[in-house]
């Protein structure tokens, strides 16, 4: 995506969202203080998460030796962001819940219910009526964002970084 800042009186960027419109900053000290406050995961991302839980941490209950990788505190990436388990249940084997936040987001936790259902399966969390479709951890890691595009909100971020920290250069 494009950020095109110029002067006209004072320092502007348009909107990379649309070119019309003029991008409304909140200013440097904000964003540095909270880069990703507002922005939530995207479902891509959510999914993504989602999927690494289900690869790694299947058929638990307080009868087996839980991994680190499906404890609460435990961080992993997917989809270029850090994900943390905020909350791990695992009250049977043919049922575990999480509670999945990313890094910047903490105020929007997103579920990821395992489940057995013949196989081992998870609710898509951003539909739970839907089966989450995952792709394999191997797919995952090596082609972490090859289709996934830089939400509105992000792109409108990282547009304000350019606009508080690269202004009048030539």
């Amino acid at each position: 995506f494009d950020c095109s800042c110029f002067d006209y009186g004072a320092w502007f960027c348009s909107d990379p969202t649309d070119r019309r419109k003029e991008l409304t900053c909140p200013g440097a000290v904000q964003l540095v203080s909270t880069p990703a406050a507002k922005i939530a995961p995207s479902q891509e991302q959510q999914q993504a998460a989602c999927c690494v839980m289900h690869d790694k941490c299947q058929w638990l209950s307080p009868a087996v030796t839980i991994p680190e990788d499906c404890k609460a505190g435990h961080t992993f990436p997917a989809l270029n962001a850090t994900f943390k388990v905020a909350q791990a249940e695992y009250p049977d084997t043919d049922s575990n819940h999480y509670s999945l936040v990313m890094e910047g987001s903490e105020a929007q936790p997103f579920d990821c219910s395992c489940f057995d259902h013949g196989a081992w399966f998870c609710s898509d969390p951003t539909d739970r009526r839907k089966e989450l479709t995952c792709p394999g951890a191997v797919q995952l890691v090596s082609t972490p964002a090859a289709k996934i595009a830089p939400s509105q909100e992000q792109q409108q971020a990282a547009c304000c970084v350019m606009h508080d920290k690269c202004q009048w250069l030539s």
